[in-house]
């Protein structure tokens, strides 16, 4: 892979010094860029494959990995000793690359949809997988979308009472959060969701007299 870009770039190079009128390197000047270019990247790979990530980020994270492990716990059919790992899961998105994946037949035999892939280490967190009357896949989703949601609000919240301009907010969700507008200080708790049947997200907006 590296062979392939450091050829790209010495003939750009070399077409635009052409195009200006400028001298050549020699071949020995080319050997030498290339070596001393190869010895950067090599020595450091974090500068192409490890994205930066903010304290921000990871504090929210491992908010988010709590918030879910607690609405896991909440239902008698994710084994109790799979929820952390399940939590995980559904932030990192690891099993997507699993080649364990049930069978077709496995899939029938568990009442699931045949045209989904299912990590054997994912159904595995559940159990009778069978007696379901929703998809695991749509109740995971489902319960990451709205928590991730409910963070957020929580954090901008606290955000907006901290700077103190902003008296009145806007909701947006389910029950008292369904297209309210309330002052900031008195901001009902959001209603719980039931994550096999329901998929609501939650906003806050901040409203800000001119």
């Amino acid at each position: 892979m590296f062979n392939k870009i450091f050829a790209k770039l010495f003939t750009k190079t070399k077409i635009e010094q052409k195009s200006k009128g400028e001298p050549l390197p020699q071949d020995q000047d080319v050997i030498d860029l290339n070596i001393e270019l190869k010895t950067e990247v090599i020595a450091n790979p974090q500068k192409i494959t490890s994205p930066l990530i903010s304290e921000n980020e990871i504090i929210f994270e491992r908010q988010l990995i709590k918030r879910i492990e607690n609405a896991l716990s909440e239902y008698d059919f994710v084994k109790k000793e799979k929820i952390a790992f399940l939590a995980e899961e559904l932030i990192k998105d690891r099993l997507k690359h699993s080649k364990n994946l049930l069978s077709l037949d496995e899939k029938r035999s568990l009442n699931l949809n045949t045209r989904s892939k299912y990590a054997r280490e994912f159904i595995e967190c559940f159990i009778n997988v069978e007696d379901f009357d929703f998809d695991p896949k749509f109740f995971c989703r489902n319960l990451k979308n709205t928590e991730q949601s409910i963070l957020w609000c929580l954090n901008n919240i606290e955000e907006l009472k901290q700077k103190g301009f902003v008296k009145r907010v806007e909701l947006e969700g389910k029950g008292l959060w369904n297209n309210k507008t309330y002052d900031i200080d008195k901001i009902p708790p959001m209603e719980k969701i039931d994550y096999t049947e329901e998929q609501v997200l939650f906003f806050v907006i901040a409203k800000v007299d001119y």
